[in-house]
Order: C-alpha cells, then structure tokens, then sequence
C-alpha cells in the first residue's frame, strides 16, 4: 500500500536495476474495464473516494484536467453543504452532467 492506494508489481516494464517498478492497482482495473491502457494525461478517480475500493464500477477514468475539476467542485460543493461528504457518487454524477 502507499499513499492510501493497493500497489502491485507491474511485470510489464522494468526499472535500470531489472526489478518491476510498481503500479496502483486501480489503473490496471480501470484499463480493463476500458480495454485499453491509459494513455498520458488520463487519472483513474475513485467514485466514493475510498483509495482501496478498487471494484470497477467505482473506478472512473477522466482527463488530468477533468480529475482537477472534479476536485475542484467537491470542495466547492462541501464548502456549501458539510454533510454533503457523505453521498461523493451524487455529486460526482452532478459533475459529470455538467461537462
């Protein structure tokens, strides 16, 4: 585990040193569920917020700019309603209407 995130080995490229550097979890869910490997730029969001629930149906896949934004309006919407924490999959899907 780091930073909260379940890591594993990721098999498919090396380090100089010949070792498997390693990767969340969380990517290579959302890459299958997609069926395609993230391309740069892309971030994998945790729809409760819960790092280590890493089912694919909380796994969403958004552009660096989209996941920034999305931060963004969390803290806006919990600056307005603080028992707001409780329910992330409504807000996000208000978010997500709105690009």
């Amino acid at each position: 585990m780091r930073n909260g995130y379940l890591v594993e080995a990721d098999y498919t490229r090396r380090m100089r040193n010949g070792a498997p550097p390693s990767r969340g979890v969380h990517i290579r869910i959302a890459e299958e569920k997609i069926g395609r490997a993230l391309i740069d730029g892309e971030h994998v969001h945790h729809l409760n917020g819960i790092k280590s629930d890493n089912r694919p149906e909380n796994l969403l896949v958004l552009t660096s700019s989209q996941h920034r934004r999305l931060h963004s309006f969390y803290a806006r919407e919990f600056q307005r309603e603080h028992d707001a924490a409780g329910d992330l999959a409504a807000v996000t899907e208000v978010f997500l209407a709105s690009i």
